[in-house]
């Protein structure tokens, strides 16, 4: 199951949903002033913190999730970005493919309920676990590139 979190529950929690956070961003993004910028984010309800909880398990937190909104001028289209995923411990195998599979059925509601297009995320395709569940859950995988800032020579 997921569940949205409150912006005042966020700054309540944020000594055990910080590091959480800080694990699931690349590298060159786990710095305080990322951080600091994703919980002011979420406070101004421009990012949307989700955890999801496992029912069977006395509703045990295993993942942190942060969605925003992104808009497609092109196309017309309002699209669910989901910006960053992280499993809070290791869990067997079986319980991971249950959750995943219960977490994109209610990620499929809320962009239903909210009227999304489609749910966008990045894969780094090095991680053959990830793009092969993305499949799974009937994802058109695409190949794009992206281009960290680079200092420009005078």
């Amino acid at each position: 199951m997921i569940l949205k979190l409150m912006p005042e529950a966020v700054a309540r929690q944020w000594d055990f949903l910080k590091p959480q956070i800080k694990k699931s961003l690349p590298k060159n993004e786990q710095s305080e002033s990322t951080l600091n910028g994703v919980l002011e984010g979420i406070m101004k309800n421009q990012i949307q913190c989700w955890l999801s909880y496992d029912n069977q398990n006395n509703n045990e937190v295993n993942a942190v999730m942060l969605f925003t909104v992104i808009e497609d001028p092109f196309a017309g289209e309002r699209n669910l970005l989901l910006y960053a995923i992280t499993r809070v411990d290791s869990i067997d195998d079986v319980t991971t493919l249950r959750m995943w599979q219960e977490g994109f059925q209610a990620v499929m509601k809320l962009m239903k309920k909210g009227g999304y297009s489609k749910l966008v995320g990045f894969i780094d395709e090095e991680n053959k676990y990830l793009v092969n569940l993305a499949k799974q859950m009937g994802a058109k995988l695409r190949r794009h590139w992206a281009i960290d800032r680079m200092e420009v020579e005078d």
